[in-house]
């Protein structure tokens, strides 16, 4: 072949390259072309190209002459790992003639057998693809064995296309990580802004998926800390370890916290064979690198996000690696923003209620106790039906002021599942005191305290009505509140040694039986003619 013929066939190369390095194409599409492109160049009957990544490892291959189904499995070649010693050991182009070698197994996947597909090769022709003094990857032409030898031109071919590859393909790379690089600022841009803007549901399944699309990852989990254990929130990508799901552990005393507290990243070339306490008990025999992010907030770890691939894909790079990370920190920081603006939206919400319910009471319960004490100076001095109206007025008075003390009391506990009923009740027990003329007696088990939500608020206004009831009515000198949790059942009762329960109007003491039955449970009601009134409630608790 002359020379002349030697440059038209390589200028006719240079001219697919543009289309061939398109920066939108996947690495693996781009090798298989290149791969093609060099078998039709020097006429061989197969051709690989791969990548090498910083530790001269193949970080991606592409293949010609075979099906594409097996290129995950040549990067185990012996032809191609000796081939890739051989050429990066010295400058040009390398022949080797290798005995005959079958082609590894593929790993099995489930209950599909493992495949042994009998390749093998003739003589190899080799050559690096350079970038200046930086190796980017390898281009490898053989023939089958018996096919004869590689032509001798190859050599020239292939020497040119290795250096006019290595720069192209180098700068393609770079472009490429730029564009990457540009798509993760991009996605950390907008989601801190969706998170601020609070267009966003569930910020931790946002992020770790958002991060999984970007890394080019199979899977991601996604633990916050909560004190001293670690609790998975989001699972993406592992459809069938519902294990995972809502897993709890206790934080190991380990190298690898240690790390994620400094804020290092871990990175793992096998999960399977170092997967940690969040995988104790599942199967992790298909995952394979990861890397595990630390989530760092204001003061210190507050989670993790672990990206992964399953077996046989490549492993993550120190770019991916970089980025990720930084697209972590962002996001930590966007979910720390996004944290302390739902705590102070609580906080405002909790001062404007506690505003409302301190103008329920200094205003209009004040009003209407004085209206209905104005109507009690009067009512004896009525008689027939003038009487009865006044004192029906009188009755629908206490009601309504009855009804706005719930209402308060459930607007100052309401959207707090921090305040247990024992909090409750002790609150309501010193309020009394005052309308009481002594302190009424708690008699609170500690259990109580396990008792807060809807269930708190309904018995703690159960509690005050009855309080209210007894100042009112009970002309009582002594208040006892007992309240007990045992075997999942809540007992409370408010007893009184005044005059007992003597009115026929049991709305009142209706609404108190209702609350009960929210909740699947009975009010009791035990009275005598002076001998005072018990209240008890019984209700069943949901272990927290």
């Amino acid at each position: 072949m002359t020379v002349h013929a030697v440059d038209r066939r390589v200028h006719h190369v240079l001219q697919r390259l543009p289309r061939i390095l398109r920066s939108d194409r996947a690495p693996t599409a781009v090798l298989r072309e290149i791969a093609a492109t060099a078998r039709e160049l020097c006429e061989t009957d197969y051709a690989f190209a791969a990548l090498l990544d910083e530790e001269r490892g193949f970080s991606a291959l592409g293949s010609s002459g075979l099906p594409a189904e097996l290129d995950e499995i040549l990067a185990s070649h012996p032809a191609l790992l000796r081939a890739r010693t051989a050429v990066l050991d010295q400058e040009g182009t390398v022949r080797l003639s290798l005995e005959p070698v079958d082609l590894p197994s593929s790993r099995s996947r489930g209950d599909a057998p493992a495949r042994r597909t009998p390749v093998t090769f003739g003589e190899l022709l080799a050559v690096r693809l350079r970038a200046g003094v930086r190796t980017v990857g390898i281009v490898v032409l053989a023939n089958r064995p018996g096919a004869g030898h590689v032509e001798p031109e190859a050599d020239e071919l292939l020497g040119e296309l290795g250096r006019a590859l290595g720069s192209a393909m180098d700068n393609a790379l770079l472009l490429r990580e730029v564009l990457h690089a540009r798509r993760w600022m991009r996605a950390a841009t907008t989601l801190t802004q969706q998170l601020l803007g609070d267009e966003i549901d569930d910020p931790l399944r946002e992020v770790s998926e958002r991060a999984m699309d970007l890394a080019g990852a199979d899977y991601t989990v996604v633990a916050l800390i909560q004190g001293t254990h670690m609790h998975v929130q989001h699972v993406g990508g592992l459809g069938g370890i519902e294990a995972l799901r809502n897993r709890v552990v206790s934080l190991p005393d380990s190298t690898e916290m240690r790390t994620l507290e400094r804020g290092d990243a871990l990175v793992y070339s096998d999960l399977s064979q170092e997967a940690g306490v969040v995988f104790e008990g599942v199967d992790t025999t298909d995952l394979g690198p990861a890397l595990v992010i630390p989530l760092i907030g204001a003061e210190s770890l507050t989670g993790v996000l672990l990206l992964g691939r399953f077996q046989d894909n490549p492993p993550f790079t120190h770019s991916e690696l970089d980025l990720a990370s930084a697209f972590a920190a962002q996001a930590s920081v966007a979910l720390e923003l996004e944290s302390a603006r739902q705590v102070q939206e609580k906080l405002l919400l909790v001062e404007e209620r506690d505003r409302i319910a301190r103008d329920l009471h200094d205003h209009v319960v004040q009003r209407l106790f004085a209206t209905g004490l104005s109507l009690h100076g009067v009512v004896n001095q009525l008689e027939g039906d003038t009487q009865q109206r006044v004192s029906d007025a009188m009755f629908a008075i206490d009601e309504t002021i009855r009804q706005i003390r719930n209402t308060i009391l459930t607007l100052k506990s309401s959207g707090d599942e921090s305040v247990t009923l024992t909090d409750m009740i002790t609150d309501i027990g010193d309020e009394a005191e005052r309308l009481l003329g002594f302190t009424p007696i708690l008699a609170l088990d500690p259990g109580l305290r396990s008792v807060t939500g809807p269930l708190a608020d309904d018995m703690a206004a159960c509690v005050r009505e009855a309080l209210s009831n007894v100042v009112r009515h009970a002309n009582a000198s002594q208040v006892i509140i007992k309240a007990t949790v045992h075997l999942g059942q809540l007992e409370l009762s408010v007893a009184d040694d005044g005059v007992g329960i003597v009115s026929t109007r049991r709305s009142g003491l209706g609404n108190l039986a209702k609350r009960a039955r929210n909740h699947g449970g009975t009010m009791q009601v035990d009275t005598e003619p002076g001998q005072g009134a018990t209240l008890t409630w019984r209700v069943p608790v949901v272990p927290a």
